[in-house]
């Protein structure tokens, strides 16, 4: 497993990256905004996008990189690969920057989530509307690999999807309260009446660490 830090606070990526994407901006360092209202006028904000998006084009060329390695040694027949991330962050969309401070809009809580697995070859290109959350991304592998889940998973695993059969769509979850007003929501299966709130899921979690 991969974890990169990147793209995050502070933007910063190296200067072939940082010089293709120029602005008229002048002054000092603009690469860690602070998670409030925008304040800032067009030339800091072209100049706090733009070290963004060096650091993003930073992130899309070394995984590139493991997916050419993926090609050089023809491992996709045998190899799953799965790529997702956390959180979004707004970057002045909706007046706002960063996370956790404002309503979980779609460019904070919509989550890329990209799957390959061997076994589904048909599956190769294609999208899916269904609803996935992060903690999918454990069940996954461990179905792959013919493992069973721990009673208390109510994760999915998502080899469903990618064969075309699964069986749950957006109204079979429901949102559990959050511990905060941002996009670190929680959603469950609507069938699943464990938890009527916030405090017996924090209850459930500490009788089952």
């Amino acid at each position: 497993m991969l974890e990169c830090f990147d793209p995050h606070e502070q933007f910063h990526a190296p200067e072939h990256f940082r010089d293709a994407f120029p602005t008229d901006y002048e002054g000092g360092a603009l690469d860690w905004p602070y998670y409030a209202r925008v304040t800032e006028n067009p030339t800091e904000l072209d100049e706090i996008r733009a070290n963004y998006v060096a650091l993003v084009a930073m992130c899309d060329e070394y995984p590139g990189r493991l997916l050419d390695y993926f090609e050089a040694h023809d491992m996709w027949k045998e190899t799953a690969l799965a790529v997702s991330t956390d959180h979004g962050f707004l970057l002045s969309e909706h007046r706002w920057w960063g996370k956790c401070r404002m309503p979980y809009d779609e460019e904070i809580s919509h989550l890329p989530q990209m799957i390959h697995d061997p076994c589904t070859p048909q599956a190769a290109g294609s999208r899916c509307g269904a609803v996935t959350q992060t903690p999918d991304i454990m069940p996954t592998p461990l179905g792959l690999h013919g493992a069973q889940l721990p009673h208390q998973v109510r994760a999915h695993d998502l080899a469903p999807l990618l064969a075309g059969n699964a069986d749950w769509t957006c109204q079979d979850f429901t949102p559990l309260w959050s511990a905060t007003p941002n996009s670190f929501a929680i959603a469950l299966r609507a069938d699943d009446d464990r938890f009527n709130d916030l405090s017996d899921l924090i209850s459930c979690m500490k009788e089952n660490p």
